[in-house]
C-alpha cells in the first residue's frame, strides 16, 4: 500500500464519499440488490438508497468505531463495527474498498484496525458476515483469521406470490 494512506474514524464530512462507495462495493453481494433485480424497488427505494441509510446509522451508533481509509485525500475504504457488550461480540457490519485499490492490503489494514478498536475494548470474539457471490470477502476472511461458522440462506417473496400460493394451496398449511 502507498505511503500516504490514512485510516482514521469516519466524519460526517466523508458521508457523500462513503454513500459512493458503498453503491459502487456492493451492487453485486448485497441481498437487497439480488432482490431489487428481481422485484424491482421495493416501497419506492432503491436499496442503495436504503444501505447508505444503514451504513450512516451504523456510523452514527458507533463513530469511535468505524473508519475510512483515505488515499491522499481520496476516500478508497471505510469499515464500520457494532458491539454486542453482552456477549462480547465486535460485529463487522460493512467492509468496502474501491476496486481501484484491491489487492493492495486495504481490506486486510481496516480489518485490523477494527481488530484493534476491539482489543481496546477488551472485546473476545469477532464476527463477520458475506454472501456466497462475495468472492474477495470469502478469500480474506479466512485469510485474516475467521472460521467459517455456517450458510445462509435468504428466501424472498412479494404479498402477491403469498396470496397466489394460499389460493393454490386452498389456505391449507403443509406439514413441514
Amino acid at each position: 500500500m502507498t505511503d500516504n494512506l490514512t485510516l482514521r474514524p469516519c466524519r460526517p464530512d466523508d458521508l457523500p464519499a462513503i454513500f459512493d462507495l458503498t453503491v459502487r462495493a456492493f451492487v453485486h453481494v448485497s441481498i437487497d440488490a439480488h432482490i431489487e433485480r428481481q422485484y424491482g424497488l421495493l416501497s419506492g427505494t432503491d436499496w442503495g438508497e436504503r444501505k447508505c441509510q444503514a451504513v450512516a446509522a451504523e456510523i452514527a451508533a458507533n463513530p469511535d468505531g468505524c473508519f475510512s481509509a483515505l488515499l491522499g485525500d481520496r476516500i478508497v475504504g471505510y469499515i464500520t463495527t457494532g458491539l454486542d457488550e453482552r456477549a462480547g461480540i465486535g460485529r463487522i457490519i460493512n467492509l468496502a474498498v474501491d476496486t481501484d485499490v484491491h489487492g493492495r492490503g486495504l481490506g486486510k489494514r481496516l480489518l485490523c484496525r477494527a481488530f484493534e478498536y476491539f482489543r481496546e475494548r477488551e472485546v473476545p470474539y469477532y464476527r463477520i458476515e458475506t454472501t456466497t457471490d462475495n468472492e474477495v470477502g470469502q478469500a480474506l476472511y479466512p485469510r485474516c483469521g475467521f472460521g467459517e461458522i455456517t450458510r445462509q440462506i435468504i428466501y424472498f417473496m412479494s404479498a402477491n406470490e403469498a396470496a397466489d400460493w394460499t389460493r393454490e394451496s386452498g389456505g391449507k398449511q403443509e406439514s413441514p
